[in-house]
């Protein structure tokens, strides 16, 4: 069964996960706030590493080749997902647990971060079921000595 559809899902979301990360990091209220360089090269890493995977196959099997890209993939992309995660949880904890006198565009940069982070999440969810593949039946040959 092809999963074609799962890598183009996992780049596309991948690629609406860093847009939002760049746009909420740079404009509205965490504008001047730093930029991780950690969440953008993970991700343009994670990018080269998922891009060239169809050439990588073998016979409709993954080859190993294919296998430590898509494994590469996705450490790179938790990692993208888990340091802009944890880079919003001090503004989540401003909006939801302390609502007193918080500026509106706290709420919207926490809005938008929520869907950044969901995109990560849907790519990584995306990377997993693109590569993992099949369990393949056991095959048991007649001279086992096993009599049936």
């Amino acid at each position: 069964m092809e999963r074609k559809g799962s890598l183009w899902t996992a780049l596309v979301c991948s690629v609406a996960g860093l847009a939002i990360y760049l746009a909420s990091s740079m404009t509205g209220y965490l504008a001047g706030k730093g930029l991780s360089a950690v969440v953008i090269v993970c991700t343009l890493l994670a990018w080269v590493c998922l891009a060239p995977v169809e050439l990588a196959r073998l016979d409709g099997e993954q080859s190993v080749v294919a296998s430590m890209r898509s494994l590469a993939a996705e450490v790179l992309l938790l990692i993208a997902f888990a340091v802009f995660a944890m880079s919003r949880v001090r503004l989540a904890a401003d909006v939801y647990f302390i609502p007193v006198n918080y500026p509106p565009s706290e709420q919207t940069a926490l809005n938008w971060s929520i869907l950044g982070v969901a995109g990560y999440a849907v790519a990584i969810v995306a990377v997993i079921v693109r590569f993992c593949g099949e369990p393949r039946p056991l095959a048991i040959s007649a001279g086992s000595g096993s009599k049936v």
